[in-house]
């Protein structure tokens, strides 16, 4: 008799906003990490870089400043914003993911890392496009980012 092998789907990060436990199921069968992560990371650098852009330097404390400084902080906030978010969300990804992997073995579940750190990457997206469409709409419309 033939062995008939079921090849599993890859989950989607888009899946995870309209079929959340179906990619649930994915995500434990067949954890994907490099992709998805990339992504994230690209989204994080652009939350990061429209954040700075979002922040009126005028109104840092500290002694005035003339527009010549103002525009040169502006410009290393956006750099530094920009690479902060590029590199601090895939840390901050593995960060998590080691933490809840922790609390999982202690709770002597038989989950992997990859797994763990695929679950992160996942259910991360949700809140990163969250708080995209802040950002998106705070630099549209001129409004305070530390005003929601």
């Amino acid at each position: 008799m033939e062995e008939q092998t079921i090849k599993t789907k890859k989950p989607s990060l888009f899946g995870m906003i309209f079929q959340p436990g179906e990619q649930f199921e994915r995500l434990r069968e067949k954890p994907v990490i490099w992709l998805p992560l990339i992504l994230l990371s690209i989204l994080g650098t652009v939350i990061a870089v429209l954040t700075a852009l979002n922040v009126d330097y005028s109104t840092l404390p500290g002694p005035a400043m003339s527009a010549e400084e103002l525009e040169l902080t502006k410009m290393f906030g956006i750099i530094f914003g920009g690479l902060g978010g590029l590199f601090g969300t895939s840390i901050g990804f593995v960060v998590v993911a080691a933490i809840l992997l922790g609390i999982a073995k202690i709770a002597k579940s038989p989950v992997s890392f990859k797994q763990m750190f695929s679950l992160i990457i996942f259910t991360g997206f949700i809140t990163t496009i969250g708080q995209l469409l802040n950002q998106l709409i705070i630099y549209a419309i001129g409004g305070d980012p530390y005003i929601m």
